[in-house]
């Protein structure tokens, strides 16, 4: 919130988002900058990532969907723009506000729901990231606090007669439920 406060009071346009150990492909904030240009609808655009492990070792692609009423439909199950390929208007994030302190383990989700919840967003169906996997990152250290704030979130945005907010809930429970192997 400190760094997102110091850029919106110099005047920037757009804030590119990005964890400190991923690795963002060579073109993704052009790409993304002539994206948001060409569709001024858009107020955040993300892209899909390629997994990689610990020693930069590919493990999987996410390829997650672009359309903005898909995304926002499946936001009641979970994250469908990934954190560190956003790129949002500086202009939303003003009007919106800053992460939530109140959702520790889930702030992105709590910021991109109320993004969602007033604006399109969407993501470009290209690989933009290298999301690295780390057994010292908050979804591995803090996954119980994540799927309780994620609920937390689910349940502030749940709509009774949707089936995408009913799922979102019952999935987020089983997760809470089930154990991780490690």
């Amino acid at each position: 919130n400190a760094g997102l406060k110091r850029i919106l009071e110099n005047g920037h346009e757009f804030v590119a988002i990005m964890d400190a150990d991923d690795i963002s492909h060579p073109d993704r904030i052009e790409k993304q900058v002539a994206y948001l240009t060409a569709h001024p609808d858009i107020a955040l655009i993300g892209g899909w990532e390629r997994v990689v492990d610990e020693q930069g070792e590919f493990v999987s692609y996410v390829a997650l969907p672009c359309d903005p009423q898909e995304i926002r439909k499946n936001l009641f199950v979970k994250m469908f723009i990934s954190h560190p390929t956003w790129m949002v208007r500086a202009s939303v994030l003003r009007e919106v506000g800053d992460y939530s302190l109140k959702y520790y383990a889930a702030e992105d989700y709590e910021l991109l729901r109320r993004i969602a919840s007033r604006y399109d967003v969407a993501n470009i169906p290209e690989y933009l990231v290298d999301y690295r996997i780390s057994s010292g990152g908050m979804t591995a250290k803090n996954r119980n606090r994540q799927l309780f704030d994620r609920l937390r979130i689910q349940l502030r945005h749940f709509e009774l007669f949707n089936r995408h907010a009913w799922l979102g809930v019952v999935r987020t429970l089983a997760l809470m439920i089930i154990p991780v192997k490690r």
